[in-house]
């Protein structure tokens, strides 16, 4: 089987002069979103107005979008910059750091953060049945974005009536500010994506080949190891006694999995991606590190635990003898 990880590294900066917006001039905000005082050291949490569906003129539905702003280093006539949430919840911590903020403190930017529907604190409905899911397109996260920029433009039209909007993504989210650029060049002059696969496609086949040229490139025995351990658990998913063993060494919620195919492949992705991110997130994992397990592990500790043979079969490793 092969492992996984692509790192793209599309760094895209495209510009080109922004479109004047034609507001409607009797429309003024009753609430500032720049305070005169006590702001430029702060990141503040704000919430936006949402609409639900911004396909249906007769769905009227809103909800609250979570979003962060940093005036910190803003001068007048300065850029907006929006960096854009993907398949997480924001951090206040990314208003503060990274290659972005730099920039910002270059460019004399504003920064926004805005957070995607659905993740984090941003729930545009109550539950995440198949109907309300069905607002989950990448269709209606670009228009939330198109929506807040117009927004913000107009309730403080005049600190950013001329000013140029920047966004700034990675994977999943970089993909998003590109495809905004393209679709709403009016409303952002430049989208930087870095690690963004521009092309959607089902079956990333890329990702793993990346990821398995990684481990061979860091121990040329760690990749054969880990294949040596998917090969091992496919002979033994191919008989009942094979399967119990599996189920009872990885604790699967699944009890049938010689029965079903479809739990199979979802054991092996599972696997795949747990090894896929100990590489995608090598020694840069502060974040993932109050979340998850996989914070603790690095591309090092990794292949040095499943070359050790003190531990045991390359099978009982992979599930780190828990």
């Amino acid at each position: 089987m092969n492992l996984i990880f692509c790192v793209f590294w599309c760094c895209l900066f495209l510009s080109s002069s922004a479109q004047n917006i034609d507001f409607n001039n009797n429309l003024s905000s009753s609430l500032s979103f720049f305070p005169t005082t006590n702001f430029k050291n702060i990141v503040e949490t704000r919430w936006f107005v949402q609409d639900l569906d911004h396909f249906n003129n007769t769905d009227n539905r809103t909800w609250m979008q979570r979003y962060h702003v940093n005036m910190k280093y803003y001068k007048e006539d300065g850029p907006v910059f929006l960096l854009v949430g993907g398949r997480e919840e924001i951090s206040e911590s990314w208003m503060l750091s990274g290659a972005w903020i730099e920039y910002a403190q270059i460019f004399n930017a504003a920064c926004f953060q805005l957070e995607h529907r659905y993740y984090g604190m941003s729930h545009p409905t109550d539950n995440l049945n198949t109907t309300n899911l069905s607002y989950l397109t990448v269709e209606q996260a670009l228009a939330d974005m198109g929506t807040f920029i117009s927004t913000m433009m107009i309730e403080n039209k005049i600190l950013l009536d001329r000013a140029k909007w920047v966004g700034f993504g990675s994977s999943y989210s970089g993909t998003l500010v590109t495809w905004f650029r393209v679709k709403y060049p009016h409303l952002l002059h430049a989208a930087v994506a870095s690690s963004s696969p521009l092309q959607a496609k089902i079956n990333f086949e890329e990702y793993f080949t990346t990821v398995q040229d990684k481990l061979l490139n860091y121990n040329k025995k760690c990749e054969p190891s880990i294949r040596q351990a998917n090969n091992m658990i496919s002979d033994q998913l191919k008989t009942n006694y094979g399967a119990k063993s599996i189920q009872i060494k990885f604790n699967t919620c699944c009890r049938h999995l010689t029965n079903s195919t479809k739990n199979i492949e979802q054991l092996f992705r599972d696997l795949s991606r747990f090894i896929g991110l100990i590489v995608q997130y090598n020694e840069d994992d502060n974040h993932y590190a109050k979340t998850s397990n996989e914070s603790t592990l690095t591309l090092a500790s990794l292949c040095d635990t499943m070359l050790n043979e003190n531990l045991g079969s390359t099978v009982s490793i992979t599930v780190f003898n828990e």
